[in-house]
This record gives C-alpha cells, structure tokens and sequence, in this order.
C-alpha cells in the first residue's frame, strides 16, 4: 500500500510528463484538493478507486471517479481551478470535513 507522500510523488511525476498544453486543459480543482480527497477515501474508508488511474489520464478519470464517491453519499463536489473545491449537501455549502463527515455517518462509521 503506497504511503501518502508516495501517491503525492506519483501524481507529481505524471504531472512533470504533461505538456504545458495538456496541463491548461486541466478542467478544474486544485491537485491539492483531488490528491487530499483521493487519499482521504481511501485512508479512512477503504475506497480505492483512483489508484488505477495514477499511470494513465489521471485528471479526467480520478475527477470523475471522485465526483461519483461524493454523489454516493449525498454530496455535490465542484472542482474550482484557482480556490479550493466545494462540497455541497441538500445544496447548502459545507467544509471539507463536513463532507468526509457525511461519508463516515453514511458508512455508519
């Protein structure tokens, strides 16, 4: 099972392979944010649904996969490029953590 920083190294170096082009097509959501979600699912639940995807496409595919997870539990996630991502419950805005919370009170954890 990779370590944190070891997932934070993958995504890096697949970054450093993308061409400046392919970069400015990133749609959205900080890496910061998507690589923090996708670990914290996987760290604190189990759910593991990004890490098939750190030596292909990861943008396109982990956003998706990711926005999915959210949507599982009752959550709305939007990717913003220049802030952080937004989290929304019944369409209400919540933190981070609020929407980890959903998760966790869904699992019954």
């Amino acid at each position: 099972m990779a370590t944190r920083d070891e997932n934070f190294k993958k995504i890096n170096d697949e970054l450093e392979l993308m061409s400046d082009d392919k970069l400015d097509q990133v749609a959205g959501g900080t890496w910061e944010d998507i690589v923090e979600d996708v670990n914290r699912f996987k760290r604190d639940f189990g759910i593991d649904f990004a890490s098939k995807y750190f030596n292909d496409d990861i943008d396109y595919y982990v956003r998706s996969d990711l926005i999915d997870a959210f949507r599982k539990f009752g959550i709305k996630l939007e990717f913003h490029s220049e802030s952080a991502n937004k989290y929304f419950i019944d369409g209400k805005e919540v933190t981070r953590d609020e929407a980890f919370n959903q998760v966790k009170n869904k699992l019954g954890r």
